[in-house]
């Protein structure tokens, strides 16, 4: 009985590679979609401390270089956390495109593995046909005759 081989198999090899790469650069997109929500998330946190310092710094007297030292430094802390929200914007972008590469090699990938499973299965069928065929022959020469006289 020969073993089962798949004409396409070096394609089906290149699919499943580049499905793994895609897969891989899902991956680092979404760990780097994590890293930009929390830089986000630690600049609005930070925006919030510097505003509740304001608050306190011009509790009861207003110095004016105090008051523009905690505006600048606010400021500051709400062009961050801009930067953050834009960067979060950008990976979540980046993630969404390496989620329809990742979803489209897969797509591609399941079109040659069905055409595999089907020639695999045709393949096995006539193999079990060859093989009964070879003991119905056994069998018709084993009895050699017996039926007759």
């Amino acid at each position: 009985m020969a073993a089962f081989q798949f004409r396409l198999q070096r394609v089906l090899g290149l699919l499943q590679a580049e499905r793994d790469a895609r897969a891989a650069a899902l991956g680092r997109a979404q760990a780097i979609l994590s890293g930009a929500k929390d830089r986000r998330e630690q600049q609005r946190a930070a925006r919030e401390g510097r505003l509740q310092a304001a608050r306190g710094a011009t509790g009861e007297r207003l110095d004016l270089d105090a008051w523009s030292s905690v505006q600048a430094d606010y400021q500051g802390a709400r062009r961050q956390e801009a930067q953050a929200a834009a960067d979060l914007s950008l990976a979540e972008a980046a993630t969404t495109a390496a989620q329809g590469e990742y979803l489209e090699a897969r797509r591609r990938g399941a079109v040659l593995d069905r055409l595999r499973e089907r020639r695999h299965q045709q393949w096995r069928q006539g193999e079990a046909a060859a093989e009964q065929a070879e003991l119905d022959e056994a069998g018709g020469r084993k009895g050699g005759g017996a039926g007759e006289r």
